[in-house]
């Protein structure tokens, strides 16, 4: 595994060479929430279930190997963080082949820990997770989370920061509960709108758009390979 840098005159330079991957790269993914300057943080997971936490601070490369999900890793999202936050500085969440979403914390310390398992609520392996800040009127921000499994089950999470001595706190997760007999099949990869009232869905027939319409995903519009569209509110 290699980090490159792109110096000067657009060519990219290798920074760090990693030569202890013993197992398939699953899962790749840098923080881009780092409250400390000049820093890098990587994690690496591998098919074992084992991954790489790699940090780069101080002109100094540091790597640590944990376990993460017994059958592999197969995604992660990372968290953004107060940059007051005083015992830890990232936070991030791993899915896998196991189905189960696990919560961890990266001290200031540079360890990280596993924080919480998540409700078990997938029945397959979870492969597209995606957590960001959504819209709100108040002054406090609103965090979500969506997770996919390969049978095409869809859920939503609420999250709330600052919680029992953890940065963050999961409320009970709900089912993407879809209008009758619009919901696709064949699912690779779904996002969810920052004000939280559509769904935007991609399988390899096309994309697909919903709006949240009193708790059922109702479909508004539809494109295939082709670029042909239909606007399904219209027919309506």
């Amino acid at each position: 595994m290699i980090i490159h840098k792109e110096g000067n005159n657009k060519h990219w330079e290798t920074i760090y060479s990693f030569t202890q991957v013993k197992q398939t790269i699953t899962t790749l993914s840098f923080n881009p929430f780092t409250n400390i300057n000049n820093s890098l943080q990587l994690i690496v997971s591998y098919s074992d279930g084992s991954m790489h936490y790699i940090n780069y601070f101080h002109d100094t490369w540091n790597t640590k190997e944990y376990t993460s999900h017994p059958f592999g890793m197969t995604n992660l999202t990372w968290l953004p963080v107060s940059a007051d936050s005083n015992e830890s500085i990232s936070a991030f969440i791993t899915a896998g082949n196991d189905c189960q979403l696990k919560y961890w914390e990266i001290s200031n310390k540079e360890l990280i820990e596993e924080k919480d398992v998540l409700e078990k609520v997938h029945n397959s392996s979870v492969f597209n997770i995606e957590c960001f800040s959504s819209e709100s009127t108040s002054s406090v921000k609103q965090d979500s989370l969506i997770t996919l499994d390969i049978d095409d089950e869809i859920y939503l999470w609420a999250i709330s920061r600052n919680t029992n001595n953890k940065l963050y706190e999961f409320n009970k997760p709900e089912p993407v509960k879809f209008s009758q007999d619009q919901k696709p099949s064949g699912i690779s990869q779904v996002t969810w709108s920052k004000c939280g009232a559509f769904l935007s869905i991609s399988t390899q027939e096309g994309m697909y758009l919903y709006r949240n319409v009193e708790k059922e995903w109702t479909l508004v519009s539809s494109m295939n390979n082709e670029g042909v569209m239909v606007n399904y509110e219209e027919e309506n």
